[in-house]
């Protein structure tokens, strides 16, 4: 990347910014909850946060948001960084809250560390819950 840099009248920031605006993903998630988390990050009931947390006292990072449609209470969410770290996840499937997060959150977002951090990267930058939301839309 350094040679192209060189040659390239482009900065490093730009062409970062531009592989990570054409990045897709291999993602489809439920038409029903994709609605239903765009209109949560869209509807301005839910404070942000930027402090790399799912929730904190300042608010919600998108992905708190995520799991909070899907009924994950507050409990479990307040100062975790992403879906898989929710307190109490348990590989002991009879676990409630385990069983909550392998049914509610959506396979391709819950066990993709990827795509949940380039969203909490959004996020955490400071990118508005609305330009979030956008991306989802046009990328998931």
């Amino acid at each position: 990347m350094n040679k192209v840099l060189k040659k390239s009248k482009t900065s490093k920031k730009k062409i970062i910014k531009i592989i990570k605006n054409t990045k897709k993903y291999k993602v489809k998630l439920p038409i029903k909850f994709k609605s239903n988390w765009i209109k949560a990050l869209k509807s301005g009931k839910y404070k942000q946060t930027t402090a790399g947390n799912l929730l904190d006292s300042d608010g919600y990072c998108c992905l708190g948001v995520a799991a909070t449609i899907c009924e994950i209470g507050k409990k479990h969410l307040f100062g975790r960084g992403f879906l898989t770290n929710v307190n109490c996840i348990k590989t002991d499937k009879k676990n409630i809250l385990f069983n909550k997060i392998r049914t509610r959150i959506p396979k391709d977002l819950r066990d993709n560390s990827t795509l949940q951090e380039d969203l909490a990267s959004m996020n955490d930058k400071g990118d508005s819950f609305i330009k979030i939301a956008k991306y989802i839309e046009k990328n998931l």
